[in-house]
């Protein structure tokens, strides 16, 4: 008796799925699962830099003086803004992570700023 309660009461559930469209239900998830998948896609998208504008700056120094870079990354909503400051030579003028410039002493050096693997330097006598 048990076992043919059970198999009605299945049969009514299935007969209840189908009258209600259940399959319209799954292709509706599939639907949305593709759409939160095509979100995901664009809120992974990388988008890397493709040039460093220098900004106005004195390409000479006196000992003692400091400047500060005025940097833009281009495109401006590149994903990863990160300006990495370098100076060939820190005798002469030393560079900090901030893009400021102080002038050490009597020479040339070369002052690089990078964003990825894109670099823009110039030449900088004291």
């Amino acid at each position: 008796m048990k076992k043919i309660k059970c198999k009605a009461i299945v049969l009514c559930l299935l007969i209840i799925m189908f009258i209600n469209g259940t399959t319209g239900y799954a292709a509706q998830s599939e639907t949305q699962a593709k759409a939160q998948d095509n979100q995901n896609t664009v809120k992974e998208e990388i988008i890397n830099p493709t040039e460093i504008d220098l900004g106005d700056y004195q390409s000479e120094m006196l000992v003692g003086e400091k400047q500060l870079l005025s940097v833009t990354v281009l495109p401006t909503n590149v994903t990863d803004q990160t300006v990495i400051y370098q100076s060939s030579d820190q005798g002469v003028a030393t560079i900090n992570g901030m893009g400021r410039i102080t002038a050490i002493s009597k020479g040339t050096t070369q002052i690089t700023a990078t964003c990825g693997s894109i670099q823009n330097e110039f030449s900088l006598t004291v």
